[in-house]
């Protein structure tokens, strides 16, 4: 299995996590769209956020970034458990992707 093979959703609720519980530093748009540009077109990222929100899997807040207002992600308290699932099991994937 290959990172390929998850859903844009499940790609970007990873990437969401990684920022807000690995690396500790604020995700916004840009900074999600740059990590993620390779894997999915812009639209489906747009999708996939809307999608995540509505069903309660990530919340947003506005704040200040570098002395810009920007709306940062954070993974909703009720998904966290399954979000570190599956940035798990992606990062699992990608190490995997490179041994072989």
């Amino acid at each position: 299995m290959k990172e390929s093979d998850f859903s844009t959703e499940l790609i970007c609720l990873a990437k969401i996590y990684e920022y807000n519980y690995v690396r500790y530093k604020p995700i916004w748009y840009g900074r999600l769209w740059r990590c993620v540009k390779g894997k999915m077109k812009q639209g489906a990222m747009d999708r996939a956020l809307l999608k995540m929100a509505d069903l309660g899997m990530i919340d947003s807040e506005w704040g200040k970034v570098d002395n810009k207002w920007t709306r940062k992600f954070t993974v909703s308290s009720e998904c966290k458990d399954f979000a570190k699932k599956v940035y798990r099991r992606i990062k699992e994937c990608k190490n995997e992707h490179r041994r072989s």
